[in-house]
């Protein structure tokens, strides 16, 4: 038999069968209780998971279903300035242009929301007045205009649990898409951000 590296204490040593996995009896017992140990960790780790699942709210699963279309809204505005102010340095957030807490109704819709920095989206409360300026000096009046229709368009939405767990697993796909896609890409052209928006409102299917 060639010599092989003990598992345990990685000494090298001759096994006496092509099964042999360490190199002492007492190797062995040491090895058994950390993988007892591993598999006790895993299973405590799993019974958590479960638990908190179980007890997650309505509103903890819009939360969960915000922080993913957020992050589709970065990828969207992939390098893109802030609307606001016109920065590209530092953190960026996505600014919602109508906030989540009085349009409920709007908080999910793409067109809602867009790439800004944190300076302008935590500490200047959104920056509003920059921000719409800076929506039709980027994207032209169509769309303001549109933006300020979608509160009539869409007065209200009403998912469920299982609305909302499926539509974060459709998120976790279109992250993983445009994260490779970006891959490749500088940034996006206006039209493109704005066919993008498009589509994902389409595919997620809350606004249609």
């Amino acid at each position: 038999m060639k010599p092989k590296k003990c598992k345990w204490c990685k000494t090298e040593f001759t096994p006496f069968n092509s099964l042999a996995q360490v190199c002492s009896y007492e190797c062995s017992i040491a090895l058994a209780r950390s993988n007892g140990l591993k598999k006790m960790e895993q299973i405590t780790k799993e019974k958590r998971k479960e638990m908190k699942e179980k007890n997650k709210t309505l509103g903890d699963y819009k939360k969960e279903l915000q922080i993913k279309i957020n992050k589709i809204v970065r990828l969207i505005d992939f390098n893109c300035k802030c609307l606001a102010c016109g920065t590209n340095e530092g953190k960026f957030d996505a600014s919602h242009f109508r906030g989540v807490q009085a349009w409920d109704n709007l908080r999910y819709n793409l067109f809602n929301i867009y790439s800004g920095c944190a300076q302008c989206n935590t500490y200047r409360g959104g920056n509003l007045i920059k921000f719409r300026e800076g929506i039709v000096k980027e994207f032209g009046n169509d769309i303001i205009n549109y933006m300020d229709d979608l509160n009539t368009i869409y007065p209200f939405i009403k998912l469920y649990k299982s609305d909302l767990i499926e539509l974060t697993e459709k998120c976790n796909g279109i992250i993983k898409e445009l994260t490779e896609l970006n891959k490749t890409i500088q940034t996006r052209s206006i039209l493109e951000r704005i066919e993008l928006r498009k589509k994902y409102n389409l595919l997620l299917g809350i606004y249609i």
